[in-house]
This record gives structure tokens, C-alpha cells and sequence, in this order.
């Protein structure tokens, strides 16, 4: 399961302790949860990530929605079940200081479409690379602030795989060039993420 709360704040304001503190009231029975900002330094960012191994939903994402429109943000706030996840080679339970979410909106041909290319080619490609650690597809159960169905979650060692030679090669195939074409694979924002916390 996958709870993720993602907001834009002031860059020089007090929001983001209470955006981690309203994620976390929500998530309280989760014990996976880590605070991630952007990894862009002009984007200001504050994304809140709680993994579990169960099937159920662990928050209210509705409440946690709520509490953050309820001190002027425009929160997304995201749960989903897990769908298919895939690791490199050696690197099985093996955490990712940085995240790069892929949210999608989707219809079911689309969907369809967007299993295939990662099934038959995008991962395996990514996942030549060392640092690029885990793949995980998610069905998103339910969304606020957005019109999220699906959500891809790339655990990565580092953000500087993204300038890799496998990364860089996963872009310029033709399926990759042909989706690239297509409104529906570009456009939700994607969120590239280095985690804040040890938690």
C-alpha cells in the first residue's frame, strides 16, 4: 500500500513542519513513512511517502486533505495498492534516498498501454543501471487534488542515475518516443524527490 502527500510551500515559510505533521497524524499506524523535499532546487516542494505491506488503505487521505487546504495549501494526497514491483539485480529490500514519482491519469487502453511498456521494456532498461534500485506500479484507490489512477514510485541511490547511459537509452527508443507523443503519458507532473529524514 502507498500513501503519498505531495504540496508546494513558501520557500521561506513555517508550512512544511505542518504539512509533515498532518501526513504523519495520518499515518500514524504506518511505520514506514519518510519526508522527502525536491530535488530541484527552484522547485519548493514537500512530498510525505508511507509504504505497507498490507492491502488496506492505512489513512484517511481525505483527512489528511483536509487539514492541509484547512492552512492554504493545495495539497495532492494519494493511496494506492501495490500492482507489480521489480528490483535490480542484488539490490532486493534496499531502500532509496531519492524517489522519482510518475503519476498518471489514465484510462483502461491507456493503462493497458502503460503496463506493456514497462512490462517489456522500460523497466528491465532502467534497472540495467546500479543506482536505479526499484521499480513499484501502483493502482491509486483514492485521490484528492488531483485525477491520479495510477503511480509509479522509482526508488533510486542517487538522483545522479537520471544522467546515466541506461537512462538516456530507456528515453530514446521508439515505444519511449511514441508514448512521449501522446497528452496522457505527460501530462501529470513528475515529482523527483531526495528523502529529508531517516524515518
Amino acid at each position: 500500500m502507498l500513501t503519498i502527500v505531495v504540496s508546494s510551500v513558501p520557500s521561506d515559510g513555517p508550512l512544511v513542519t505542518e504539512v509533515v505533521a498532518a501526513a504523519r497524524a495520518g499515518l500514524k499506524e504506518v511505520d514506514d513513512v519518510r519526508t522527502y523535499s525536491s530535488a530541484k532546487p527552484d522547485e519548493h516542494l514537500v512530498a510525505v511517502v508511507a509504504r505497507s505491506p498490507g492491502g488496506e488503505q492505512p489513512a484517511s487521505t481525505g483527512q489528511i486533505y483536509d487539514a492541509l487546504r484547512g492552512i492554504g495549501l493545495e495539497p495532492i494526497v494519494a493511496a494506492g495498492v501495490l500492482r507489480a514491483s521489480r528490483e535490480g539485480a542484488d539490490r532486493a529490500g534496499t531502500p532509496g534516498r531519492s524517489l522519482f514519482v510518475v503519476p498518471f491519469a489514465l484510462d483502461e487502453h491507456q493503462r493497458q498501454e502503460i503496463e506493456r511498456f514497462y512490462e517489456e521494456e522500460h523497466e528491465s532498461i532502467l534497472l540495467e543501471a546500479p543506482d536505479w534500485l526499484r521499480v513499484s506500479r501502483y493502482a491509486v484507490t483514492s485521490c484528492h487534488g488531483a485525477g491520479w489512477t495510477d503511480v509509479v514510485v522509482h526508488d533510486l541511490a542517487s538522483v545522479k542515475v537520471l544522467e546515466s547511459p541506461e537512462v538516456r537509452r530507456s528515453q530514446s527508443t521508439e515505444w519511449r518516443q511514441r508514448l512521449g507523443g501522446e497528452a496522457y503519458f505527460t501530462s501529470e507532473p513528475r515529482y523527483l524527490l531526495d528523502q529529508t529524514d531517516a524515518t
